[in-house]
């Protein structure tokens, strides 16, 4: 499989409500569905919702019940925060592949 490299998508921030536990588990969670899509070249980190501002990352990824406080943003909430490979199609989709 060809590697994908350009895209718009340089930096993906996983937000929780403190930044600890869960957005750290669903950046394990990111970096597994990128591997599966073959793309490199996003780096992702981990932080809570209050580090979410526009210009911090290029995506934001929350739990799907998270997603409304971060409107106006580029969001992908995920409703299952270990399936990759639903991550994965979610974002095959936000790369536009």
């Amino acid at each position: 499989m060809e590697q994908i490299t350009e895209h718009r998508i340089r930096r993906i921030m996983c937000c929780c409500g403190n930044g600890l536990g869960t957005s750290l588990f669903m950046q394990m969670t990111m970096e597994e569905a990128l591997e599966k899509l073959n793309v490199s070249g996003v780096e992702v980190c981990f932080g809570s919702l209050a580090d979410a501002m526009e210009g911090q990352a290029d995506l934001f990824v929350v739990s799907e019940e998270l997603e409304h406080t971060l409107a106006g943003l580029p969001v992908l909430g995920l409703k299952d925060l270990s399936d990759a490979d639903r991550a994965a199609k979610l974002l095959r989709e936000k790369f536009g592949m």
